[in-house]
């Protein structure tokens, strides 16, 4: 089941995830700051992974792992 971001609300995502609204509170005051951390553990993931790409060289092989890593 998916949801249009802007209509998620904290306590559909606690309730998702099995637990507390306030558990949710403890760790992240909005919804926006539990985004921004995902979005920095994917990106440094993605940089991880292409680091040692030269461009524009390897400009197909990231592509590829591009695609393939927003598919995981």
């Amino acid at each position: 089941m998916t949801t249009d971001y802007e209509k998620i609300t904290v306590a559909e995502l606690a309730r998702r995830a099995r637990i507390n609204k306030k558990t949710f509170y403890r760790y992240y005051p909005t919804k926006d700051d539990l985004l921004a951390e995902l979005q920095t553990s994917l990106s440094q993931d993605y940089l991880a992974l292409t680091k040692d790409l030269v461009y524009p060289r390897d400009l197909a092989k990231s592509i590829t792992y591009f695609f393939n890593f927003s598919a995981k």
